[in-house]
């Protein structure tokens, strides 16, 4: 669970990279650099680190779950699961839309003092609307992906003493596998996304592979052409020896 809230953590605090490297303010812009970046990221993996030490403590294998590693029951559990709720599916997702926004709003700041003709305002507008809706399927997507699973833990925790049939268990650990399943999409879904929703991010990926296939159609070419003199080389060195 702490490589899956890393993640989730580590895409806000990109989403805190682009705003305040986006910023109008020289030293806010001073905030966003490589050196910045590898404390906070060693400082978050460390903290995250540490608040789920609790873990290799608190957590058994549960044979009522399917069986599944699971917290303790009673207070822990409960304390647990509105960890999880909080850490890895609120938490992150409102500092992505918080900083999301603040982004979005330099930017337009940038693109008004800047752009001058009519033509550059509808294309400033069109980037706009295209990092609107990049951050607005991202935060979506989080939400859909993650919430669900959250919210079978705490139905899990606060159910555990009730009196289930064996089709209720059956439909539940269904359910269970199925929202698991789902929840690993948050982590991966970001590039189809901003694929299908941006235009500016489908050309510079369609300029990437023609510069990536462009690029290894020299090396191959290169390579042909030096295996071919070596070859007349090693022909031109046999018959003067001859």
């Amino acid at each position: 669970m702490s490589t899956r809230s890393l993640a989730t953590w580590f895409m806000a605090l990109a989403c805190a990279d682009r705003y305040f490297s986006s910023c109008h303010s020289a030293r806010r812009r001073q905030l966003s650099s490589v050196f910045n970046a590898c404390c906070i990221v060693i400082a978050t993996t460390g903290l995250i680190l540490l608040l789920y030490v609790p873990i290799l403590i608190y957590f058994d294998i549960d044979p009522t779950q399917n069986p599944i590693c699971y917290g303790r029951k009673g207070f822990y559990r409960i304390f647990a699961d509105f960890f999880y709720l909080a850490c890895y599916s609120l938490c992150p997702t409102l500092v992505m839309v918080v900083f999301g926004v603040l982004t979005i709003t330099n930017v337009r700041k940038i693109h008004r003092q800047v752009s001058t003709t009519a033509t550059a305002n509808v294309r400033l507008k069109r980037k706009d609307r295209q990092l609107i809706l990049m951050l607005l399927f991202q935060v979506i997507v989080i939400i859909v992906t993650i919430l669900p699973l959250t919210i079978q833990k705490l139905y899990a925790t606060f159910t555990a003493n009730n009196i289930k049939s064996p089709i209720q268990v059956a439909y539940e650990n269904l359910a269970l596998q199925i929202i698991r399943s789902v929840s690993f999409m948050s982590h991966c879904l970001s590039f189809y996304i901003f694929t299908l929703v941006s235009d500016t991010f489908r050309r510079e990926l369609v300029h990437i592979y023609r510069f990536c296939s462009k690029h290894a159609h020299i090396t191959t070419t290169r390579t042909t052409e030096t295996r071919t003199m070596t070859r007349m080389s090693t022909a031109v060195n046999r018959t003067g020896s001859i």
